[in-house]
């Protein structure tokens, strides 16, 4: 968690701390494993700080749009989206 925290920074100028961040999917890939984590914040475009060498661009969409960028095979990674879009529509959305 403390990477995921980490990258958040560098990459994206955002600031979380752990109990900000939720795991929404763990995937072992060869010799390393993979979380994916998920954070709710206020932020505009105008708030982030891209790294260059990491980031090539962000944008802010509702859960639909993310849904059509992945279906453009825009949203990286395009396979393991699958395996979390609903973990990502329940955060954004909880069941009553």
């Amino acid at each position: 968690m403390e990477g995921a925290i980490r990258e958040l920074w560098e990459e994206a100028g955002i600031h979380a701390e752990k109990e900000d961040l939720t795991l929404i999917h763990s995937i072992r890939q060869r010799e390393r494993f993979v979380d994916t984590y998920i954070n709710r914040q206020n932020v505009s475009k105008d708030d982030l700080k891209l790294q260059a060498e990491e980031v090539v661009d962000a944008k802010l969409v509702t859960f639909d749009e993310l849904l059509d960028l992945w279906k453009q095979g825009i949203v990286v990674p395009k396979s393991r989206f699958l395996l979390y879009k609903d973990r990502i529509r329940e955060f954004i959305n909880p069941p009553s």
